[in-house]
């Protein structure tokens, strides 16, 4: 997948992929790994939570019917 994007019209945007794996080490790719992962749960977490208040699941008068009921 790497050298079909480092040689179609987006080649120069594209890092050369040899050349970073040469020059990185196994942890450097493993914690580039994980900071990816946490970047796209905490932004995904993000979206979720503004899809649901925008659904008003946190509405205010819902948590006041829930603790009159006890």
């Amino acid at each position: 997948m790497e050298r079909k994007l480092e040689q179609g019209p987006l080649a120069s945007i594209c890092a050369n992929s040899a050349l970073l794996i040469g020059n990185t080490s196994k942890l450097n790719r493993v914690l580039g790994m994980v900071f990816y992962w946490l970047l796209m749960a905490s932004g995904l977490s993000g979206a979720l939570l503004v899809l649901l208040d925008f659904l008003a699941f946190f509405r205010s008068d819902r948590l006041i019917k829930n603790s009159h009921s006890e």
